[in-house]
């Protein structure tokens, strides 16, 4: 106690010199935390999932669509390995309040976007269920869903035959090959695009 009470009594004894040198240890651990940040993203940047990828979206909004015609432009393009569609759907379960991401997607949407695991029977289901959906595995949790339920998603953009309507049979469940991006990625729905374009009283492909 004797010596602690000393040392309290030189830490107060130039309170501006104290202070210096607290915001000095600050500042390294600050510039120790941003450094290595950078170090990490530039080592493993090769490995990130989707370094490879481009995203092509219009530049109005995201519920403004491009035309389906692009893709084969896109398939031109020299180095281009493959392409996949989504559309961002923006509806709502029972309460606006449960809101969670949704798209329309492409039969290949995975194939691209190999970081959300999905097993084979249930990717089948997907791409031949018309009304076919997928979820993460948190967002199933969250609601208590199982594969075979429906999901009855209300439209806030793009009525169904004059209704906002959506009823979506749940045939997937997704894990992400990251686990630490699982809690936001996880809660996504996915709806299968053939469904969403032929159904929609606006948007044509």
């Amino acid at each position: 106690m004797k010596y602690l009470s000393l040392v309290w009594a030189q830490l107060f004894r130039s309170k501006t010199r104290t202070l210096l040198t607290l915001l000095s240890v600050v500042a390294a651990f600050l510039l120790f935390g941003m450094l290595d940040s950078v170090r990490v993203a530039f080592t493993s940047g090769g490995s990130v999932s989707g370094v490879d990828r481009l995203v092509v979206a219009s530049r109005l909004s995201i519920t403004q669509s491009l035309p389906i015609t692009l893709e084969n432009q896109i398939r031109s393009v020299p180095g281009v390995r493959d392409v996949t569609s989504a559309m961002w759907f923006g509806g709502i379960y029972r309460d606006p309040k449960n809101f969670f991401p949704n798209f329309s997607v492409a039969p290949n949407f995975f194939d691209v976007y190999s970081e959300y695991q999905l097993p084979k029977d249930q990717l089948k289901a997907f791409q031949s269920t018309r009304t076919g959906a997928i979820v993460g595995e948190s967002l199933a949790k969250e609601n208590g869903w199982k594969i075979g339920d429906t999901i009855p998603l209300q439209a806030t953009i793009f009525p169904r035959g004059g209704s906002n309507d959506w009823p979506l049979q749940l045939v997937g469940i997704f894990r992400m090959k990251d686990r630490t991006v699982a809690a936001n990625q996880e809660r996504q729905l996915m709806m299968n695009w053939k469904y969403f374009d032929e159904s929609n009283d606006y948007i044509k492909s």
